[in-house]
């Protein structure tokens, strides 16, 4: 005879059989969806958008204009993973925030005129000396030369910057 484990009572084949076979349907039965699904994807959205909150308010709100663009941090990171080389801060761009950045590099060939433009003088003779950063009237009209290392392209600009 058979003992069926669950309620240690014997049982005839016929009843083993049926027993098999409602097993097997209750096994192949289609699940549906969690009654609580819902309720759990409004909870997890929920942490998800206090989560996001509090790491908005925990970094400083600082304006992408005015961040630098020499991130020291970021050429620690590198030097530090073991590359064949090394990498480090730009002369040029040392203590340039990106609306800076963003003017200097705006300023190319185009149709349009990206430049200010400023009045020549009148009536006045062409002196053998002159230095735009003492006209009051013109000292915007030409860039200062940026410190770029054995490069003299910063002059060759501050020079063109006024044609």
């Amino acid at each position: 005879s058979i003992i069926d484990m669950k309620n240690r009572k014997p049982v005839t084949p016929s009843q083993s059989v049926e027993n098999a076979r409602k097993a097997m349907m209750n096994r192949n039965k289609k699940r549906g969806w969690d009654p609580n699904l819902k309720y759990y994807c409004i909870i997890g959205a929920f942490v998800l958008i206090m989560i996001m909150a509090v790491f908005y308010l925990k970094n400083p709100k600082q304006s992408l204009l005015t961040k630098k663009i020499i991130d020291q941090d970021e050429f620690l990171v590198h030097n530090s993973q073991n590359q064949h080389f090394t990498v480090g801060p730009n002369e040029q761009f040392k203590g340039m925030t990106m609306s800076e950045a963003r003017r200097f590099f705006s300023i190319g060939i185009s149709p349009a005129q990206n430049l200010p433009s400023c009045e020549p003088i009148k009536d006045v003779a062409i002196p053998e000396n002159y230095d735009f950063r003492f006209d009051e009237l013109r000292k915007d009209c030409v860039d200062e030369p940026r410190m770029t290392g054995n490069c003299t392209a910063g002059h060759v600009l501050a020079v063109l910057s006024t044609i």
